[in-house]
């Protein structure tokens, strides 16, 4: 097993900077990869709340960005609270949207599923946030 020590300063990003490199990414490929396709009605439902407050390119914008946010914040370590503040934002927003969705809007159906898996994203996020990585402390 290679040590940390050998790398260059910049590659040396700890266990936290490791999680936002796999958070950009899962980040990226909801925002990159959901642009200009077109939403069936099981999912038009689902997202209902969140189409009230902004058109749904505005959101898979909004997770694009979120994701080019978290894989600076992997090298660059004074971007790294607001990374994980924002990747825990935007999934609870998902999931309160999702459960108002199963909740109060009758078409979407398995709308649940989503808040569970958005909200589990949300909580995972600020367990990791809340790790002490001494190789990633600022000097």
């Amino acid at each position: 097993m290679m040590s940390m020590k050998c790398l260059p300063r910049f590659l040396q990003i700890g266990r936290r900077g490791i999680f936002l490199l796999f958070f950009a990414a899962l980040e990226l490929v909801v925002g990159l990869g959901s642009i200009g396709q077109q939403l069936t009605d099981v999912q038009t439902a689902n997202s209902h709340y969140l189409l009230m407050l902004m058109p749904l390119i505005a959101w898979y914008t909004v997770w694009t960005i979120a994701g080019l946010i978290n894989l600076a914040a992997a090298f660059w370590r004074r971007l790294e609270q607001h990374a994980f503040f924002l990747g825990s934002m935007l999934s609870i927003s998902f999931a309160v949207a999702a459960l108002m969705a199963e909740i109060f809007y009758p078409p979407a159906t398995r709308a649940w599923m989503a808040t569970i898996v958005y909200g589990g994203l949300a909580i995972i996020n600020q367990i990791v946030a809340g790790w002490d990585d001494p190789s990633r402390r600022i000097k």
